[in-house]
């Protein structure tokens, strides 16, 4: 399983850098987020932005529906232009990405996340709402398609 891993850390890495190239607006940039998301899985989140549109994410948590068993996963995530409700004062970005889990245990499992989600982002505050679903295409160790999602919020440390 370890080989499996190692395989897909060139394509999150070329991933990782091709998008950071892009230029846009700083009002996240490099600002690390610290939270919690609920559903599945349920833990402690953190994400981490790169610039405007992309941002890395994580999670420590458990995976409730799957017999109670501790889930870790990181995913890089990819925001599109979102928008700005007069009554909000806030960025609403959709997002989409790609990235990786983890449940340890008897039998380990792996799998490949791609996120979908929505998030708030509030002019005023450090703050981020969310809400996503996360097909997972489980391959250890064996195939299935798994389904994760949840809602959470996370503060942001400036």
């Amino acid at each position: 399983m370890r080989h499996r891993l190692r395989m897909l850390m060139p394509v999150f890495v070329l991933g990782l850098a091709a998008a950071a190239r892009a230029d846009s607006p700083a009002q996240y940039t490099h600002h690390f987020g610290l939270g919690a998301q609920f559903g599945s899985p349920t833990g402690l989140s953190g994400k981490y932005w790169i610039n405007d549109r992309l941002a890395v994410d994580g999670l420590m948590g458990w995976n409730f529906h799957d017999a109670d068993r501790f889930q870790i996963h990181t995913d890089a995530l990819w925001h599109f232009d979102g928008t700005h409700l007069d009554f909000t004062d806030a960025r609403i970005p959709l997002y989409a990405g790609v990235g990786a889990r983890y449940i340890p245990g008897g039998p380990s499992q792996a799998g490949i996340r791609f996120p979908l989600g929505i998030t708030c982002l509030p002019k005023e505050m450090p703050t981020e709402f969310f809400a996503e679903v996360v097909p997972v295409a489980q391959f250890a160790p064996y195939g299935a398609i798994r389904l994760d999602g949840g809602f959470g919020v996370r503060y942001y440390f400036q």
